[in-house]
C-alpha cells in the first residue's frame, strides 16, 4: 500500500499515464502502431534470408493480434522448423492448435504442450492447456495435468486455485468413479458368463 502511494506521487508516473487511453475507443492510435508493426514484420519476412526467423515470430504475433490463427500458425511453424524444440514457439503453437477443430492439429498441440511441460515443469499455463486438450481423449492424464497445475499454483506461485480448475478436477474425479463403477459390474458379468459356459 505504501509503495502504491509513492508511485502515485511520482511525477514520471503521471506523465506516463497522462498520454494513455482513458475510455474505450480512445485506443485508435495504438491500432496504427499494430498496423505499422504488421507491415514491417511482413516486409522483413519477404526480404530476409531464410535463416533469419525473427520476423516470422513477430509476424505470427501480429496475426494472433488480428485473430488470423492459421496465418499465425504458419509463421510459428517456420520458426519451429528453424529452431526445433524452441520453448516459446512450441507453447504458442500448442495453444493455437488446441483451439482447432481438427483432431490432427489437436494431436500436434498435445505433443507440443507435453514437450513444453517436460522442458519447463513449472509452466502452469502449459499444464492447464495440456489438461484441457486431454480431457476428451485421456481424462486420467488430464486429471494429472490439472493436479500438477494446482500444485504449482499453490506451492510455487502462492496463488489460489481458480474455481474453474477445481470444477474440472471434480468432474474428472467423478468420471473416474463412474468408469470404475461401470467396469466392476461388467467384469463380474464376464466372470459369471465364463463360469456358466464352462
Amino acid at each position: 500500500m505504501a509503495r502504491a502511494y509513492h508511485v502515485q506521487g511520482d511525477i514520471e508516473f503521471h506523465k506516463a499515464t497522462a498520454n494513455g487511453p482513458l475510455l474505450p475507443g480512445e485506443d485508435k492510435p495504438y491500432q496504427t502502431f499494430y498496423d505499422q508493426a504488421f507491415q514491417y514484420y511482413y516486409q522483413a519476412t519477404q526480404f530476409a534470408s531464410q535463416n533469419f526467423i525473427l520476423p516470422h515470430f513477430g509476424l505470427g504475433q501480429m496475426y494472433i493480434q488480428r485473430e488470423e490463427i492459421e496465418n499465425a500458425a504458419q509463421c510459428f511453424e517456420k520458426v519451429l522448423k528453424a529452431c526445433p524444440g524452441n520453448y516459446e514457439t512450441m507453447k504458442i503453437l500448442g495453444s493455437l492448435y488446441a483451439q482447432s477443430d481438427s483432431d490432427e492439429k489437436r494431436t500436434v498441440a498435445r505433443t507440443h504442450l507435453k514437450k513444453v511441460t517436460d522442458q519447463t515443469p513449472d509452466d502452469v499455463e502449459a499444464w492447464i492447456e495440456l489438461a484441457q486438450i486431454l480431457e476428451p481423449t485421456d481424462p486420467a492424464l488430464s486429471l494429472v495435468a490439472y493436479e500438477t497445475a494446482s500444485k504449482i499454483l499453490k506451492e510455487k506461485v502462492n496463488a489460489d486455485i481458480p474455481p474453474e480448475i477445481l470444477n474440472n478436477i471434480g468432474c474428472l474425479h467423478f468420471q473416474q468413479v463412474k468408469i470404475q463403477f461401470i467396469k466392476t459390474p461388467l467384469a463380474v458379468s464376464q466372470i459369471y458368463s465364463k463360469i456358466s459356459f464352462s
